[in-house]
């Protein structure tokens, strides 16, 4: 979000469009994608902040696949076709480099045929392991595609907090939260007010509100889909692990909390 052109909203809304998030969900998960409007898994409780604020997601209609209306948005800015299929302005190429982990074989062939479609002259560098994460905490990125940023199960503070200016490094400089460096000061003073209440608070609601809207007009992340993770478990020697109807943990059981399953299960004799 500090680098041109992307530094601009209307930019960032141009590469939203462009991306065909059902069919990118469906290639990862068989089929079965389920597209996200904002950057919330489907935990019910989360999900509850952005029913009682759909007005404002209907409103904005961040899903929305449109490659007419991307290409629309470019011409507004002043691009114009070249001969080659790829938009330019001012003899400078519409071009961006998009960071893949080297993991995600079928990610860049369709966010990358995406981008050329509307007009970007779009090329994937991937990269493995150490190298792809000390290139996107350096902001060595344009684009990027892969960010697991962990943040809230209940209620939207944590997660809020992520896009907080406080994070941002000079590029180069390793950072820890908001790579992208998007700024915002009205976003920061909601971000604070809401760090000082407890969880839940009625005042919570309206500053989230007001943290969505600015969210959803500037776009500093572009949601695509819900990560879909099926973990199978035998019940031969051990029973009670979570299932989709006895849900007390989530599938992924290796991030420092199978101490909870631990606790749970029961033997099968």
């Amino acid at each position: 979000t500090r680098r041109e052109p992307w530094n601009d909203a209307e930019m960032r809304w141009a590469i939203n469009y462009a991306l065909p998030k059902q069919e990118i969900g469906d290639a990862t998960t068989g089929g079965q994608g389920i597209v996200s409007a904002y950057n919330f898994p489907l935990y019910p409780a989360l999900q509850s902040w952005l029913e009682e604020n759909q007005d404002l997601i209907d409103q904005y209609n961040p899903t929305e696949y449109n490659p007419d209306k991307a290409r629309e948005i470019f011409e507004s800015k002043g691009y114009v076709m070249g001969a080659n299929g790829f938009y330019e302005k001012d003899g400078q190429p519409l071009q961006v480099d998009v960071l893949f982990k080297t993991e995600e074989p079928i990610l860049p062939a369709i966010i990358i045929q995406a981008f050329q479609d509307v007009g970007i002259d779009a090329a994937p560098r991937a990269l493995a392991g150490a190298a792809y994460f000390d290139a996107r905490d350096t902001a060595d990125f344009d684009i990027e595609t892969h960010h697991v940023a962990c943040g809230s199960v209940v209620e939207p503070y944590d997660e809020l907090r992520l896009l907080h200016s406080r994070w941002i490094m000079p590029e180069g400089e390793r950072s820890s939260l908001n790579q992208w460096g998007w700024s915002n000061a009205e976003y920061d003073e909601i971000v604070d007010q809401m760090q000082m209440l407890e969880p839940g608070a009625e005042e919570q609601h309206e500053l989230f509100r007001r943290a969505l809207e600015i969210r959803l007009q500037e776009l500093p992340i572009i949601s695509l889909t819900q990560q879909q993770r099926v973990v199978p478990y035998t019940t031969r020697y051990w029973t009670n692990w979570p299932t989709a109807e006895n849900d007390y943990h989530h599938p992924p059981n290796w991030w420092m909390n199978f101490l909870m399953l631990v606790v749970n299960i029961e033997p099968a004799s």
